[in-house]
């Protein structure tokens, strides 16, 4: 979010507003967790951009606007955001953890630094979640996992035609250089990257030290909708939901389910908590590939997948197939 005199500042605001508008007026928290594009620029910029963004939110959140901004605007978190009684959402900046390693002076965060943030991750997952037998959902921007792009994955459209992402129009041929050069690690936003790797670590081995394994670790950054089992990185599943705006192209690979550019869809996941302790997962696009003509009313919401996270047996929950949005 630019300044107020800038004139761009009324673009940034309408961003930001149309995301307010899902949840004004209904009976819902909105949780804004900040990721790369809001830390505009680079060093001090950065963290002015992302600061000034914050501060909206905060600004416009009201008792008809449930709205908050975490981790607190400018610092890396970990935050806790109870619930109800059934689930624990830990929150991080995973975009502050790739630009320092320790708080910049005059910068004042509950933890200034990428030892105090995974030591916190640790402790509220053993100290909160555990005793209170919640559900622990860490939520941040970068994946621990991806098959699309910051993963290294890009379809034959990007490695021919690159210049695409820039501007569509631009049919340039420039055959696998892009490709090589974003696997190289070039970006610290892509997973080539050793600060990305740096990052992924400390989260990872956070998760791994508590016995108290988190059922998820949500993500956006990838501009496609992926699940994958927690493998190694210390949490059950991961989850990738970032094709509310976009989709790019992303390999199946071994994931559980992915959507991408080739389908077309746009769409979001859902996690639902049932009282004997059930946990459903489902993955709902707008329907676009079911379209065979644009122009005709054909978009309507589809369930793509689903999947049971607890053990439906153990919670008493008969196996069957979740009724479609």
């Amino acid at each position: 979010m630019r300044e107020p005199e800038h004139e761009g500042r009324g673009r940034d605001e309408i961003a930001i507003d149309r995301q307010l508008a899902v949840v004004r007026g209904i009976r819902a928290r909105a949780v804004f967790v900040p990721g790369n594009h809001d830390w505009a620029g680079g060093g001090e910029r950065g963290l002015a951009s992302v600061q000034r963004q914050g501060e909206y939110v905060k600004g416009v959140a009201s008792e008809a606007l449930d709205v908050v901004y975490a981790p607190r605007a400018g610092c890396p978190g970990p935050k806790a955001i109870g619930v109800g009684s059934t689930v624990l959402l830990i929150v991080l900046d995973t975009e502050w953890l790739l630009r320092y390693r320790q708080a910049p002076a005059g910068l004042e965060c509950a933890h200034s630094s990428e030892g105090e943030v995974g030591r916190a991750l640790e402790s509220i997952l053993v100290d909160s979640a555990g005793p209170a037998n919640r559900y622990a959902i860490v939520l941040a921007h970068h994946p621990l996992k991806t098959n699309g792009p910051h993963g290294g994955y890009f379809g034959l459209t990007d490695q021919l035609f690159p210049l695409r992402n820039l501007w569509k129009p631009l049919y340039i041929p420039i055959p696998f250089i892009y490709a090589i050069g974003r696997n190289s690690g070039v970006s610290s936003q892509d997973m080539s990257s050793s600060n990305n790797r740096r990052v992924r670590n400390l989260i990872e081995q956070s998760l791994a030290r508590s016995d108290e394994q988190p059922l998820v670790y949500g993500a956006g950054h990838e501009h496609a909708l992926e699940v994958f089992t927690g493998g190694g990185s210390g949490a059950k599943y991961l989850l990738v939901s970032g094709a509310g705006s976009k989709a790019m192209a992303v390999e199946r690979g071994d994931a559980l389910f992915v959507s991408g550019k080739g389908k077309g869809e746009l769409g979001y996941m859902r996690l639902e908590f049932f009282k004997d302790g059930s946990v459903l997962l489902s993955v709902i696009t707008d329907g676009a590939a079911d379209c065979s003509d644009i122009e005709t009313d054909c978009f309507r919401p589809k369930v793509r997948y689903w999947r049971w996270l607890s053990d439906p047996l153990e919670a008493g929950v008969q196996l069957g197939s979740p009724p479609n949005s």
